[in-house]
């Protein structure tokens, strides 16, 4: 079942091409014949690369003297600087069908990580294959993650560990922004160490699992603490959160969103669950590990690599606890915005409200005026069209004995009535606005003095220019209509002697 699964995923699998390397490391009974050879920047050809799998040709075994055995070594196939920007992208693999499968067949590799192109998050899996010639440790690890500007990130680790032979044989991957370079480099400094078959996958680890992920969670509890510092508007609050003396909500708002991204970058939980896996699969092989391959270097490395995941995992407990307090705080400050938000719109919303009811006491008041202006026109204008028509030469009244009206008397009487028709009028309309005033400062809580003239160009501003036309049209109103009447009088109309 598994060749066919393993198969049919592969002619379904898209081929790209990757610059492959080599890499080979060999621990002796004599460590002076201990040998490491990278050929990361030496690429295989085709013939290459079936010699390579096959220990035939350059790769062959070098010729040892009498005495001197093979204990333990570890022999990759490199791509350490993947480039092509669907390297990791799902069904995708980076040889030729043919070279896959024959690396998977011949180096006993996981079949099942064929199946895993598109797996999310970190991944690790260990089998154990109890074949009776040749029982061999499997092991896949594994990250992969979305295009970045274009580009496929991640690394992948495909081992297979000969628990006969001492002999890991595995292929690794990785693109550029990877430390699977730093990684090669490490493992051929510890040659001592190679015949443990987690020391490829716990140096990776390592480097997944660096200090450079606590640094960003402190800047990330250093950047709640400046938004913290801005929303509550203490003395040491960054200049950038401000914007004309006026807090900038945009800026803080984006800084908000940015500084959670940081902080769920790299979850410690999902790290947890590998670290576990790890532990699950140390066991393992120490219990189908045979007794005489137990000797004293095995047992001190695989103490150390159980004593290194636990220190992992007591670092990924704190950094966990670190950051469920960071987010608390964080969704604090999200809070404490929406906040200064509500406020802010109850303020615009009820400022909007006292322009709207503005805007309708005025129209109001205009639609008053007018029907002032209106009731004026139809009641003085027919006495001034009679004033105009029986003050023409066609109509003369005038006799002998009639006896005129003496003119600086009516003069006087008509002026009296216009300055007191005036003052009435601007009496009414100044209480009218007094009124207006009092009713608007006790709605909005912001009284004005009385009398105070409001800025010229806003809403008072244009009221009181409504009100002081409408003052000077009713007085012209009624001016206009005492003169004519009072021409008429002084002209037409007479007493008898």
């Amino acid at each position: 079942m598994e060749g066919i699964m393993f198969e049919k995923h592969v002619s379904q699998c898209k081929s790209v091409h990757e610059s492959t390397g080599y890499a080979e490391i060999f621990s002796y009974t004599d460590q002076n014949y201990n040998s490491s050879v990278c050929g990361d920047k030496q690429p295989l050809a085709a013939r290459e690369f079936s010699d390579f799998l096959d220990r035939q040709g350059r790769f062959a075994p070098a010729k040892l003297p009498e005495g001197v055995k093979l204990v333990s070594g570890i022999r990759l196939l490199l791509q350490l600087n993947a480039h092509n920007s669907d390297t990791f992208a799902p069904n995708v693999i980076s040889l030729s069908r043919s070279e896959y499968t024959s690396m998977v067949r011949k180096w006993h590799l996981p079949t099942r990580a064929v199946e895993a192109t598109s797996v999310v998050g970190p991944f690790f899996w260990y089998g154990h294959n109890r074949d009776s010639d040749d029982p061999r440790f499997q092991m896949m690890f594994r990250k992969s993650d979305v295009k970045k500007k274009g580009m496929t990130r991640g690394w992948e680790l495909l081992l297979s560990y000969s628990i006969r032979e001492g002999m890991t044989l595995g292929f690794l991957k990785g693109t550029p922004s990877s430390d699977v370079a730093e990684v090669v480099r490490h493992v051929q400094s510890c040659t001592a160490e190679i015949g443990h078959p987690l020391l490829v996958p716990i140096i990776t680890l390592s480097y997944q699992l660096s200090p450079r992920q606590e640094e960003r969670q402190r800047e990330a509890r250093s950047w709640v603490r400046r938004l913290e510092n801005a929303l509550s508007m203490r003395s040491e609050i960054d200049d950038p959160y401000f914007n004309n003396s006026a807090l900038d909500i945009d800026m803080i708002s984006r800084d908000l969103a940015e500084c959670q991204c940081q902080i769920l970058w790299m979850q410690p939980a999902a790290w947890q669950k590998i670290l576990l896996r790890f532990q699950e699969a140390m066991a393992a092989f120490w219990a189908a590990c045979a007794d005489q391959k137990k000797d004293k270097p095995l047992e001190r490395s695989h103490s150390m690599m159980q004593d290194r995941l636990r220190f992992y995992q007591d670092k990924l407990d704190g950094t966990q606890y670190y950051i469920d307090a960071t987010l608390a705080r964080l969704e604090i400050q999200r809070n404490s915005l929406f906040t200064v938000l509500s406020q802010k719109n109850g303020e615009v919303n009820l400022e909007v409200a006292s322009q709207q009811r503005r805007l309708a006491h005025y129209s109001m008041r205009d639609s008053s005026s007018m029907k002032t202006l209106s009731l004026l026109g139809a009641a003085f204008l027919p006495g001034t069209f009679l004033a105009a028509i029986f003050s023409m030469t066609f109509f003369n009244f005038q006799s002998l004995r009639v006896r005129l009206l003496s003119r600086p008397r009516l003069c006087r009487l008509t002026s009296a009535m216009d300055l007191l028709c005036g003052h009435d009028t601007l009496h009414y309309c100044r209480s009218r606005r007094l009124d207006y005033l009092g009713s608007e400062a006790n709605s909005t809580g912001r009284a004005r003095k009385p009398g105070s003239r409001a800025k010229s160009g806003g809403p008072d501003g244009i009221d009181e220019a409504g009100e002081n036309g409408a003052r000077w049209g009713i007085s012209l109103a009624a001016s206009c209509f005492m003169i004519p009447s009072s021409q008429f009088i002084q002209t037409q109309i007479s007493l008898p002697g």
